[in-house]
């Protein structure tokens, strides 16, 4: 059986789970509506036994032969209140021997998925930016020049050729249909209008002219990129995110110079993961600068525009399987 933490909604998790039923391969997804409601454990010198139930079927976990760290997180128990002889005015411990508790089964069933095979860190989160600059650097990549401040009078005298970015993932939700979402800009002097001058910390980042953006899947060292030529229009020069959905940038496959190729093996392997997508700049001194990696690892469109069958690689993963596999 399969094992896969994702979300309700995910695309690439639906066309991997194409494979699985093709083949006819069991697989157990969970989701924040499809979680882990009962379980039952045992340990001993000569035992171990795991079973639980979702949606009121028990699954073993010797079933489990491999394990997908997608999206979300893994939810044990959700919408589980404690009951106990505690006072009203004593909720709180309630909560915390609630959350402390389940946490500890949440840390052991990790421990456990991550024996069998698995792709993806379930325990990296959305990623830090931060940690991943030191890191980059570290293994030899060029970095963009960072500051995180939150002094205003800081900022201001940092802000030429920079923009803000967060210190985590971007920012994206669908709120009453209506997207929002992180847009990058240039800093100018407007941008700290009516700020007080103690602020939140923020990250602003250099501005890198660039030739092209590149974004790279990552997959147990291997890397699948594509070449973004953002450059070309206004809407997208900061960043490709800021998408002109009337005229696409134009995106190809690109092969990586083998030493920016095992730049990225080394950093992936210094940062715990065995999947993940990159954003490099190529920039005009034709030098690749680093910018960020999504743990998560976003490759539809990589997949769509370069002709990489890229769900098939993450079901042959899976599986052990090496078979050729029809493009959904």
């Amino acid at each position: 059986m399969i094992f896969i933490v994702s979300n309700d909604v995910d695309v690439s998790t639906n066309n991997v789970i194409k494979y699985l039923r093709l083949y006819k391969i069991p697989f157990l997804r969970l989701t924040e509506s499809n979680f882990i409601e009962c379980l039952n454990i045992k340990i001993s010198n000569t035992q171990f036994e795991f079973e639980f139930i979702v949606n009121s079927k028990k699954y073993l976990f010797s079933d489990i032969e491999s394990f997908w760290f997608r999206k979300n997180d893994l939810e044990l128990f959700k919408k589980f209140t404690l009951k106990s002889d505690l006072k009203n005015e004593y909720n709180e411990i309630n909560d915390y021997l609630l959350s402390s508790e389940i946490l500890a089964l949440k840390e052991y069933l990790i421990f456990l998925l991550e024996t069998k095979t698995f792709l993806g860190n379930i325990n990296m989160g959305d990623g830090n930016k931060l940690i991943s600059f030191m890191l980059a650097k570290e293994v030899g990549f060029i970095i963009p020049e960072t500051h995180v401040s939150s002094s205003l009078n800081y900022l201001i005298n940092n802000y030429e050729d920079k923009i803000i970015k967060p210190i985590e993932d971007s920012f994206m939700l669908l709120k009453n249909n209506s997207w929002f979402y992180t847009k990058y800009e240039l800093l100018n002097k407007k941008s700290f209008e009516k700020k007080t001058l103690k602020i939140f910390p923020s990250c602003i980042q250099e501005y890198v002219n660039k030739k092209i953006e590149i974004r790279v899947f990552y997959i147990h060292g291997k890397c699948y990129s594509m070449a973004i030529f953002s450059q070309l229009d206004e809407s997208t020069k900061v960043d490709f995110r800021n998408y002109n959905f009337d005229k696409l940038n134009r995106m190809v496959p690109f092969n990586l110079p083998l030493s920016i190729n095992n730049k990225v093996i080394k950093f992936m392997k210094r940062m715990g993961l065995n999947t993940g997508s990159i954003d490099l700049i190529l920039n005009n001194d034709n030098e690749y600068v680093f910018l960020e990696v999504n743990p998560v690892g976003q490759y539809g469109m990589v997949q769509y525009y370069c002709n990489y069958n890229l769900d098939s690689l993450i079901f042959n993963f899976l599986t052990n399987e090496k078979q050729s596999t029809p493009y959904f």
